[in-house]
């Protein structure tokens, strides 16, 4: 099977040198490239899943695409590579761009290799996520909700996470803390147990946030908490900034 060309999407002024040099880098490299304007609208317009964009960063940046660039990817979980290092940026605008969780060459004398290695990380095939809860009716609204963006499977109980992680590719686990016969420690101290799982992310999906029930765990290393009671926009922002923090240059 022939294999799908990557897309890639280029903001930037195409009269300056650099920004067509890397343009025709990419090129060469099999990566199909799409310019868009220098106008937030553009970047509204892109396609409302996560899509590969490079900002080309100049002096004369303008405040609006800074914007535009940080509700689309709480939108839609767009990657973001920044290339270039501006000297004007507000503290705000500066603010903005590190809530995208950009990867930032901020050198035009880059490392290619590296970017594209980052662009096709991204591209891959959809991540996998496990969702472990008692409670059908989360289990269903949680497949809803991410359904979409990644491959999502149920389990419910932790009896049944441990029997399908060993036969299953997972690349993150959304774990309950608090199920019958079998709590979410109790699943996560088994996973770290064994050299075959131990590996696997974990994220605690719960509804307590007291400090004690933290510290209990902390020494198993979880990746973090999820409150049950967040919105589902902010449930899906903190998945997309672990996945994102896991992308190494």
């Amino acid at each position: 099977m022939e294999q799908k060309q990557i897309e890639v999407y280029i903001l930037g002024n195409t009269r300056r040198f650099v920004v067509q040099t890397l343009i025709r880098v990419l090129q060469e490299s099999n990566l199909k490239t799409t310019l868009i304007d220098m106008d937030s609208r553009q970047i509204n317009n892109l396609p409302d899943h996560p899509v590969q964009l490079i900002l080309c960063l100049s002096d004369d940046l303008d405040t609006q695409i800074i914007h535009s660039l940080a509700k689309k990817v709480e939108r839609s979980g767009l990657h973001l590579y920044l290339v270039g290092k501006p000297n004007k940026l507000s503290i705000e605008e500066e603010t903005l761009l590190k809530e995208c969780h950009p990867v930032h060459f901020p050198s035009w004398t880059m490392n290619i290799k590296s970017l594209i290695k980052t662009i096709e990380t991204n591209s891959r095939e959809r991540k996998s996520i496990l969702i472990v809860d008692d409670e059908p009716m989360l289990l269903r609204s949680m497949k809803a909700l991410l359904k979409d963006e990644y491959e999502v499977y149920l389990v419910s109980s932790g009896a049944a996470a441990l029997d399908f992680i060993v036969k299953q590719h997972i690349d993150l686990i959304l774990l309950d803390y608090e199920m019958p016969e079998m709590t979410g420690p109790d699943v996560l101290r088994i996973i770290r147990f064994h050299e075959e799982t131990k590996k696997i992310p974990v994220i605690f999906l719960t509804a307590k946030d007291d400090k004690k029930s933290v510290m209990s765990v902390i020494d198993l290393k979880p990746e973090g908490y999820i409150l049950k009671s967040h919105s589902p926009e902010e449930i899906k922002k903190t998945i997309r900034e672990f996945f994102k923090r896991t992308i190494t240059v």
